[in-house]
């Protein structure tokens, strides 16, 4: 789903591609990225497309950096606005012709990219020039098999007889941070443990976590508890929702029958959306339209104490430029931390999932044989460790790739870091199937609803229930 992504501050943007451009001049000295002209090939150009957000700024700086080394190689990522993203894209495949070569989309737009025959299949290629074990085996499966092994649960990796129509590119998975200062407050301690009769910490469980929301929200004092997606925009209300409604044991579906009636409507479904439709409340005014950028700015301002966002909007906590909590990385980082979604044991069923972002790469099927080949030479150079390293260590790429994950390199190159590779183990994608855009925006919208108060929360799950059973029958 939509993940990593774009941070609004143009000043925060400034500042991550002068990261970037950095990360990159000393990694061509520490890894040996080899920057020899490449021989007898005509000048050519690799077009990629993604939405505007700072990944894809980061990709442009990796095409210009793979040009040194392939000087006949002009990379272009032409970046849409994210409510555009999809259309822009299919639009183009539908009328059977791309201006791109490849594009980075969302796991589930594998189900209509590989039935409707837009992407190539990369099965046989992968497996000749990738080093499949290598790869995080729920992401590679997330991110580029179709069909899943069970459509809709995360993973699933048949590295025999599955087919590929996609790499992994774009890691991401819901995260939070927190007010560690605020939770090491003397008084906020003391006053927690009387009213809850525990400590204050890092939530041990979801319940937990609501306490803290409760806790904290002072409007009167212009302090809340938290922020996070509620919007009616893309997947941003839904990803919310999958993460509390998985973890309070519930399911959008069976996903071998595709039931639909009975799981998205469940019970446990209900107490998932009735929670968030509570914390909903411990939010600041306004944060029925609250998506990445907005949950950012709200810790950025100092009106929260915990915030659920992607990882690769993570960095933008981290820039004084775009904050009020430091003037420097090393003040922010005082006071601001960071935790994995915590587990539940609800109703006797314990459950321990964070919603999975990210995006693949996929080749589209109308680019030119040579075109085709040229983006194939490009993800095997992006693929490699050394390479992986520069895009993850600015913290706005997120990499699959197992040991980029557990270099140290990695791991000390921001405090979440040792979180991601965890983050991913326990994280869970919803539907992969041809429907997902009907699918999605019935469930985003829906439950946008719930959190504004326009519909109860058992009326907005219903509701769900019919119209995707609609939509998977034809109807």
């Amino acid at each position: 789903m939509v993940k990593r992504a774009g941070i609004g501050s143009g000043r925060w943007k400034a500042a991550a591609r002068a990261v970037v451009v950095a990360a990159v001049l000393v990694s061509l000295v520490i890894t040996g990225v080899p920057l020899n002209p490449a021989q007898g090939q005509g000048a050519m150009t690799l077009r990629i497309t993604w939405f505007k957000w700072p990944p894809a700024d980061l990709l442009q700086q990796m095409g210009n950096l793979y040009t040194q080394s392939h000087p006949n190689i002009k990379v272009v990522v032409d970046e849409p606005p994210a409510t555009q993203w999809f259309s822009s894209a299919y639009d183009q495949f539908i009328a059977g012709k791309t201006t791109f070569d490849a594009a980075v989309g969302d796991s589930q737009w594998l189900g209509l990219g590989a039935t409707k025959k837009y992407y190539v299949d990369m099965t046989a290629w992968l497996k000749a020039n990738l080093p499949l074990k290598d790869f995080v085996p729920s992401l590679l499966a997330a991110y580029g098999q179709y069909p899943q092994a069970i459509p809709g649960v995360t993973g699933g990796l048949d590295l025999v007889n599955g087919h590929f129509y996609g790499v992994p590119f774009e890691a991401d998975a819901l995260a939070w941070a927190y007010r560690k200062d605020w939770f090491a407050d003397a008084a906020n301690q003391e006053a927690f443990l009387v009213k809850y009769h525990h400590p204050l910490r890092v939530p041990r469980n979801m319940d937990e976590l609501v306490e803290i929301a409760d806790f904290f929200t002072q409007p009167s004092k212009g302090i809340y508890g938290i922020a996070f997606h509620e919007a009616n925009a893309y997947d941003a209300a839904a990803e919310s929702f999958n993460e509390f409604l998985w973890t309070y044991g519930g399911d959008l579906w069976d996903p071998h029958t595709h039931k639909i009636q009975g799981y998205v409507n469940s019970p446990r479904a209900l107490h998932a959306l009735e929670i968030l439709v509570h914390l909903a409340k411990d939010a600041p005014p306004g944060s029925g339209n609250y998506w990445f950028n907005e949950v950012n700015t709200a810790m950025n301002q100092g009106k929260v104490a915990l915030t659920n966002n992607w990882f690769g909007f993570l960095p933008g906590i981290r820039d004084p430029k775009a904050s009020t909590l430091g003037k420097s990385v090393a003040e922010i980082d005082a006071k601001v931390g960071y935790f994995n979604n915590p587990p539940e044991t609800y109703e006797g069923v314990s459950s321990h999932w964070s919603a999975l972002g990210g995006q693949g790469l996929s080749i589209s099927a109308f680019a030119s044989p040579d075109h085709q080949k040229m983006a194939l030479d490009f993800i095997k150079w992006f693929e490699q460790p050394s390479i992986q390293l520069i895009w993850a260590k600015t913290g706005i790429g997120g990499t699959a790739n197992i040991k980029t994950l557990a270099s140290s390199e990695f791991l000390n190159s921001a405090p979440y870091a040792r979180l991601e590779l965890p983050g991913y183990q326990i994280a869970r994608d919803f539907w992969n199937v041809p429907q997902y855009e009907k699918m999605l925006t019935v469930l985003t919208q829906t439950i946008n609803e719930a959190y504004t108060g326009q519909v109860a929360p058992k009326e907005a799950l219903d509701s769900i229930a019919t119209r995707h059973e609609a939509i998977l029958s034809g109807k």
